[in-house]
């Protein structure tokens, strides 16, 4: 579900350069950036800009609520868009628009706040693409609270992780222990000393480098 959310931002990302009619043009920029700063761990992956300070998302139930009604707005907005006298390139913009905040509200009735483990698309799997394209794009202005913060937000998101798995329960859900179990291999992969989260100090600065390999030893690995 997650991977088709995906796709479709990318398409999106694409359409607005083709300078379809203002108001879906303005919706779906609006609709990028937002995406771009609320999800910056995925967005990375598929090529969306993102600010180099902020590595990773807001992950808490109250975080996910906020943007399913953001998309209810946009969907609102959208309402007052008419197809009919759009042209290729912005019914393009409109379907993919329409089509991905569709989709994520039908969703919401399978609460996957409720279900965020997987170790098949799980954002323990592209964490380390996040902050190495994180680091690329803070080249020359990197510092040890940048490093600090980068830290800091992954710890952020690993309690809020460990908060939603007490709700799932208390609600009734339950991730297979199957799944668990891997996730939890690859959790402590990158908590190894010698895996990659730990091997992107190598191409920080320093000072930032430094403040990464302290904070992996005293904040991340521990969790």
């Amino acid at each position: 579900m997650k991977l088709f959310s995906l796709c479709a931002s990318v398409l999106l990302a694409g359409c607005v350069t083709a300078q379809p009619m203002p108001n879906v043009t303005q919706l779906a920029d609006q609709y990028v950036l937002e995406y771009s700063r609320a999800d910056p761990l995925e967005a990375r992956l598929w090529g969306l800009e993102t600010a180099p300070d902020t590595l990773i998302g807001d992950n808490t139930i109250a975080a996910r609520n906020d943007w399913l009604a953001r998309e209810r707005a946009w969907r609102s907005e959208i309402d007052h868009v008419e197809p009919d006298a759009l042209s290729g390139a912005e019914r393009a913009i409109y379907a993919n628009l329409r089509g991905k905040i569709d989709s994520d509200i039908a969703l919401e009735a399978c609460h996957r706040e409720l279900w965020p483990l997987s170790h098949v698309s799980g954002w323990q799997l592209n964490l380390v693409n996040s902050l190495n394209t994180a680091v690329e794009a803070s080249h020359g202005a990197q510092s040890s609270a940048l490093a600090r913060g980068w830290a800091s937000q992954i710890v952020a998101y690993i309690d809020a992780e460990q908060a939603n798995l007490g709700e799932c329960l208390r609600a009734g859900y339950s991730t297979p222990r199957s799944v668990a179990v891997q996730v939890a291999a690859q959790l402590d992969a990158l908590a190894s000393p010698d895996g990659d989260l730990l091997a992107a100090a190598n191409e920080m600065s320093p000072d930032a480098a430094d403040a990464w390999r302290s904070a992996f030893a005293d904040a991340l690995a521990p969790r």
